[in-house]
């Protein structure tokens, strides 16, 4: 099952936006936006979350592209090899 992923420049695919191209959507705390402000006191860096943040972010569409670079799979159900035999560990790759 595909859960995610992002394009060649890092923008977050979202679910409910549909196709493939780059929108600007006014988002609240969730996928691709954490919605917290760092704020400096006393020399220190604190991380506050306030009501009702939201913020203009650019995120892709649900549909795979040719821009899409990376995505990221849940394992939904066992087949009958396992995934150490499909991906099995080269030792070239390991000291490369």
């Amino acid at each position: 099952q595909i859960t995610g992923g992002s394009d060649k420049t890092g923008t977050p695919m979202r679910s409910d936006i549909a196709g493939g191209n780059r929108q600007a959507v006014l988002v609240t705390k969730g996928i691709g936006y954490k919605a917290h402000k760092l704020v400096r006191k006393r020399g220190k860096l604190y991380r506050y979350t306030y009501d009702g943040i939201r913020k203009r972010r650019y995120f892709r569409g649900n549909t795979i592209t040719q821009e899409t670079r990376q995505l990221n799979l849940k394992v939904v159900e066992s087949g009958k090899k396992s995934l150490a035999a499909l991906f099995p560990k080269d030792s070239e790759s390991d000291k490369s």
